[in-house]
């Protein structure tokens, strides 16, 4: 794999961001779900959402990397 593919992951103090995986899909939607409703852009509603499936679809073409928020407990925060 180039380096330019490689997906790092990033810590700080107080977030780390790591490479989406599927698994992540439902911890996603429920960090979410509070203020989904107060945007007008596509928060994901459900781990099938359309979305998803765009990011994994991309993310398999080499065109774009997604992460996943982790807050500083290694929870899934969006």
């Amino acid at each position: 794999m180039s380096v330019w593919r490689a997906a790092p992951t990033l810590r700080g103090r107080h977030v780390t961001l790591r490479p989406m995986t599927r698994d992540d899909a439902a911890a996603i939607v429920a960090a979410v779900a509070p203020i989904a409703g107060q945007f007008s852009t596509g928060v994901p509603t459900n781990a099938h959402d359309p979305w998803f499936e765009r990011i994994w679809r991309e993310q398999g073409a080499g065109r774009t990397i997604a992460f996943t928020v982790l807050d500083d407990e290694g929870e899934v925060a969006g």
